[in-house]
């Protein structure tokens, strides 16, 4: 990594005109540390296009796991039943798919069911039914949710770099 980030930083930061550590403050990497953290984290990121307003439901956006998943048992309904499986990328047919052992215990009908019940408290709808068993204590899986969301300082200006992406 250092070997990947060392250029990219130095060009960089010859073109905003600024020294120091490129990466400092913008990524951060944080330790998941039961099967509960892991989704809560999967959790938040499944409803990041929910919370942002371009979807009203969690299984419409494009490109996300929980969507990718659903996608692959739509072909396959079992697969609803089994436990969630970590995302891959198949070279051969040039695409994301799940495969391979699972390190969570819920199964993929489970974790929708978490995802939507969650999903709705966060646009501020009263639950209509209870939390899901999988949920857990509903407050404490609320505030696990919300703490996958690291706040970071923004800067001031927008770096040259990323006015050029617009």
């Amino acid at each position: 990594m250092r070997c990947l980030n060392e250029p990219i930083a130095r060009r960089a930061n010859q073109e905003d005109d600024c020294t120091g550590r490129f990466w400092d403050g913008r990524f951060a990497s944080n330790g998941l540390p039961d099967e509960r953290a892991l989704r809560a984290c999967m959790a938040y990121q499944d409803l990041n296009p929910v919370r942002a307003g371009m979807a009203d439901r969690v299984d419409a956006p494009q490109h996300t796991s929980l969507q990718r998943r659903l996608e692959e048992a739509d072909d396959e309904p079992e697969r609803l039943d089994e436990p969630v499986a970590p995302l891959r990328l198949d070279t051969t047919r040039r695409r994301v798919t799940s495969g391979g052992p699972s390190v969570l215990e819920v199964s993929l009908r489970d974790y929708r069911e978490q995802v939507e019940w969650t999903g709705g408290l966060h646009r501020d709808e009263i639950p209509k039914e209870r939390a899901p068993p999988t949920v857990g204590d509903p407050k404490s899986w609320l505030a696990l949710v919300a703490s996958s969301r690291r706040r970071v300082a923004r800067t001031t200006s927008t770096p040259r770099w990323a006015v050029a992406l617009a």
